[in-house]
């Protein structure tokens, strides 16, 4: 269909692959794209497209290959993209994003050409390493990913101390109800 206007008013969410490569698209990749759950597949490819990478798109956990090559792209890489544990194919080259290539899982997977022609990046599998300001920011990067899951260290003792407070209430009512204090205060 390349080649004619046409308004999509709607987009199936049953869409597998998704190609708008070489359209010149501007503005920003839209944030909805995240919530296309069953894609494989998304190029978006040579078009002018500006902004930031939306963190959403960590939301496609079936995708198998993604490619926003030649943009404008810039910011950081999100690090929900990591969690893409399906993601073979992974091309983000010449764009303008910035700061340290997220590690772990697929992302250790991929080479230098997923990432060329981004200057400003850093970090493995580059040979350019990050300094202390980019690493910062990764730790910064981390923290609001936990905050968006609302999975925090302080939530986790919060649960803890109120389990620990309720067992030792609990126990206390079933000790002196039971008439076992007795027996306890006898034994010493």
């Amino acid at each position: 269909m390349k080649g004619y206007e046409l308004e999509l008013v709607h987009i199936l969410t049953i869409l597998v692959t998704l190609d708008f490569s070489c359209n010149n698209f501007s503005g920003e990749i839209p944030v909805f794209l995240g919530g296309l759950n069953a894609l494989k597949g998304l190029n978006i490819s040579h078009n002018m497209l500006r902004g930031t990478i939306p963190s959403s798109l960590g939301n496609l956990t079936n995708l198998e290959w993604l490619d926003l090559s030649a943009n404008k792209l810039s910011g950081n890489i999100p690090l929900q993209l990591t969690d893409l544990i399906w993601l073979e194919i992974l091309n983000l080259s010449e764009n303008k994003l910035v700061g340290p290539i997220p590690n772990g899982k697929q992302f250790n997977t991929f080479s230098n050409d997923s990432f060329k022609g981004n200057l400003d990046l850093c970090g493995f599998p580059l040979s350019k390493p990050c300094n202390e300001e980019y690493e910062g920011s990764t730790m910064e990067q981390e923290n609001e990913s936990e905050d968006a899951n609302g999975f925090t260290w302080k939530v986790v003792l919060l649960g803890y101390g109120c389990g620990f407070v309720f067992g030792i209430f609990i126990g206390y009512i079933n000790f002196f109800s039971n008439g076992r204090a007795s027996l306890f205060v006898k034994w010493l």
